[in-house]
């Protein structure tokens, strides 16, 4: 009887991965290979590649250890690393450490097969998971990110990366820096250096921006929407970063020292809570040029009090002046669009082209939705059309008495599910 307990116990144990034995991984994957639960956890004691054309797969629940300066590269080939949510997949190091740079991370080297990542964790590596230079497609979700030095790195304007209900917390220098088609959507920072680093086409957007040093920094071009920014040092960073414009709407940014910081005069910042920042509201750090930032919402209504929240010319000479009138006293960041329980459809499944555009553009949408409805708002967040679109795909879009200048609009069903959102220039 004892002897048939202690076999059961051993295969308890083995179909657990508890057994204790680990298996040491290094050098090259040339087919498709899977890491299964059973042989976990996984230690990298030299270099692991997976070489072009070759799928990764790692079970849910595998641990992955690294010893140190080991790395995992994917060579123009596929990681597939799905956990759930009771049984997530873990990358770390070899050792009890709270260095947050023991390895290198996971390398994406190039390649055109989507890699998946889905209830993961990742700590003490320098870059979690990073590319350098190459086009790569990579979807991440409800995924971990703690106790590294960067997060995700991914410094090429080629890469299509879309990263939903992820953490990151803890990193010496930044949870993301993304370039490129970038999208990140219901993730939380919290406690980085930089919580996200934006350069070009990113949206971000329905995210917990708290306590870090600076909360997003934007090179340029990029849609920040719908985020709480809260007790960073600096909640949205704005730098000069030349055409095509920061878009800043709808976000509440409280308590941080200083909410805004803008280096440039053309960045569109409207439909914002702005309210209890305890050094600056906003810091408009641009020579010479005016600008204004209409229609935000600073939980008063008294310009005096406003004025004293703006840092510009008034209070360094060799600055512009940023006007703040008129103001939104109705709060119009939860009355144009409400993303609570949204359905927010892919970048590559919501088109308008031309745009910008002088005398028409045409709506492409993919996928099936109910009576859909195009409507468009003005920078003082005023509904100035509304168009049915009804069982279309394509719809041409005239420009009618618009006149010139930038515009955003959503994309609603007849519940008022927002569908898709974005900007609009009519020239």
């Amino acid at each position: 009887m004892k002897m048939k307990t202690r076999i059961l116990l051993i295969v308890m144990l083995a179909i657990l991965g508890l057994s204790g034995k680990a298996t040491n991984v290094s050098g090259g994957i040339f087919s498709n290979t899977t890491w299964i639960l059973v042989n976990s956890p996984y230690i990298v004691t030299d270099t692991v590649v997976v070489f072009p054309g070759v799928t990764l797969t790692i079970e849910a629940g595998v641990v992955v250890k690294f010893d140190t300066n080991q790395y995992l590269e994917i060579r123009q080939a596929q990681l597939i690393a799905i956990g759930t949510a009771f049984d997530s997949i873990t990358f770390t190091s070899n050792v009890i450490t709270s260095n947050n740079s023991f390895y290198p991370g996971i390398y994406l080297n190039g390649g055109s097969m989507i890699t998946q990542i889905n209830y993961c964790s990742f700590s003490n590596a320098n870059k979690a998971v990073y590319t350098s230079g190459f086009s790569y497609t990579l979807n991440i979700k409800n995924s971990t990110f703690q106790n590294n030095y960067y997060g995700l790195w991914f410094p090429s304007t080629l890469n299509v990366i879309n990263i939903d209900s992820c953490n990151f917390y803890n990193h010496g220098w930044g949870g993301i820096l993304g370039y490129g088609h970038l999208t990140i959507d219901h993730c939380e920072f919290s406690n980085n250096l930089q919580g996200a680093v934006l350069e070009g086409d990113a949206v971000m957007k329905n995210c917990i921006v708290d306590s870090n040093n600076y909360g997003i920094l934007s090179v340029h071009g990029d849609t920040i929407i719908n985020n709480q920014i809260k007790y960073n040092g600096t909640g949205i960073y704005l730098q000069n970063g030349g055409f095509p414009l920061a878009y800043v709407f709808q976000n509440i940014i409280e308590y941080n020292s200083t909410g805004i910081e803008t280096f440039n005069s053309n960045n569109i910042i409207i439909c914002n809570r702005i309210c209890g920042n305890t050094s600056l509201g906003v810091y408009y750090n641009v020579p010479n040029n005016n600008s204004s930032i209409q229609n935000n919402y600073w939980c008063t209504t008294d310009s005096t009090t406003i004025a004293s929240y703006i840092y510009d010319g008034y209070d360094n000479i060799n600055l512009g002046l940023l006007s703040f009138m008129p103001i939104d006293t109705n709060q119009c960041s939860p009355q144009i669009v409400t993303l609570t329980n949204e359905k927010i459809i892919e970048k590559n499944s919501l088109l308008l082209y031309p745009n910008p555009f002088s005398t028409q553009t045409i709506l492409t949408i993919q996928g099936t939705y109910h009576n859909p409805t195009l409507l468009i708002y003005n920078l003082l967040g005023q509904e100035v059309r509304s168009i049915p679109i009804g069982t279309s795909k394509q719809v041409t879009i005239p420009r009618g008495n618009l006149p010139a200048g930038m515009y955003f609009y959503k994309l609603i069903e007849d519940t008022k599910e927002v569908i898709g959102i974005g900007k609009l220039l009519v020239e």
